[in-house]
């Protein structure tokens, strides 16, 4: 699937990285301000499970800095968040701009593989 996400070792800290891009008034891809934005990451072992169920479910808004005002945003789940099981996991990244209603769009989703890490444990 052209959507799965580069696999990573249980325990490792992984980030994500987009680029937010939107036409301007002349047809050109410019840099979309995304601060106060949010970008959530979901993780689930079946597609099917509720998503109370997920075995990650982590975001992050957007803060005012100069990344987010040039459409660079980074969500990192922590070692403590990706400590599972090793395996076959089903993924879902979605970015939300505030308003009412707010504006949603899945931007990303597939299969993502988790490993076994040899070394456990703090470092």
């Amino acid at each position: 699937m052209a959507n799965d996400l580069k696999p990573f070792y249980q325990g490792d800290t992984k980030s994500i990285g987009c680029a937010f891009r939107e036409l301007n008034g002349q047809g050109e891809a410019v840099p979309r301000d995304i601060t106060g934005c949010i970008m959530t990451f979901m993780m689930k072992a079946d597609m099917a499970d509720p998503d109370e169920e997920a075995i990650i479910n982590s975001s992050i808004t957007f803060p005012e800095n100069s990344e987010s005002l040039n459409g660079i945003g980074t969500l990192v789940l922590t070692s403590e968040q990706t400590d599972v099981l090793p395996g076959q996991y089903f993924y879902g990244l979605r970015f939300i701009a505030p308003g009412t209603p707010p504006w949603v769009k899945t931007i990303k989703s597939g299969k993502i593989i988790v490993m076994a890490s040899v070394t456990r444990g703090a470092p």
